[in-house]
């Protein structure tokens, strides 16, 4: 039961890292630049560099951090920064890349590469926390190290005393209720098993964990 709340606990900090990633991977992967006849043309956005223009249309999502050049509408920033209402945005606004352009049309100075956008980041100190080592360590930890041990020792002195000087019909008893009574199951899953749902209940809310 200890082991599976530690598989409950890895699997839920592994479920939040998948979700931040999904949501990365719904930006779009090709931006639209304007070229110098006031056409448009799609280029990957791996090519977009700091200060290069590009244009995001009603109803799109806006793939990069940027500066809004010409044109003016509302964003719904609600995926990165939980506001419900739409934003306006106009000549000088700053955008978040992942938020969604509701109407109105914007041309957008990108402010850096993709790797440098705010969901990179976001991402980037989530996987930071969770290949680091928590800041703290659970009370419990410690003395599980050694209770569980100590308590098939006891059952086995147990069933062995029973044995040789009361009687070997109940040694087997015996020492199987006290791993009962004393088994640690409420320890060891109670704690991870919350944590686990704090976890998803944050995310969902839009909060997110980068450290414990």
């Amino acid at each position: 039961f200890v082991l599976l709340g530690k598989i409950i606990e890895t699997k839920a900090k592994f479920s939040m890292k998948d979700t931040l990633i999904r949501l990365h991977f719904s930006i779009p992967r090709k931006v639209r630049k304007p070229l110098e006849n006031g056409c448009f043309h799609f280029v990957p956005i791996k090519e977009i560099k700091q200060g290069d223009l590009f244009a995001v249309f009603q109803g799109e999502k806006i793939p990069l951090d940027g500066r809004v050049v010409e044109g003016n509408g509302f964003c719904d920033e609600s995926v990165m920064t939980g506001e419900s209402l739409p934003v306006c945005k106009q000549v000088a606004s700053s955008v978040i890349g992942g938020s969604i352009l509701q109407n109105g049309n914007l041309m957008i100075s990108s402010v850096g590469a993709v790797e440098k956008s705010t969901i990179s980041k976001i991402i980037d100190l989530v996987e930071t926390g969770l290949k680091s080592k928590s800041t703290y360590k659970r009370a419990v930890d410690p003395i599980l190290l050694f209770f569980v041990p100590a308590i098939l020792v006891i059952a086995s002195l147990t069933a062995f005393y029973s044995w040789v000087f009361v009687g070997g019909e109940m040694a087997l008893l015996k020492a199987l209720s006290i791993i009962l009574i004393a088994c640690p199951c409420a320890i060891g899953i109670a704690v991870p098993l919350a944590e686990a749902y704090l976890m998803k209940r944050l995310l969902k809310l839009g909060i997110i964990i980068r450290n414990r």
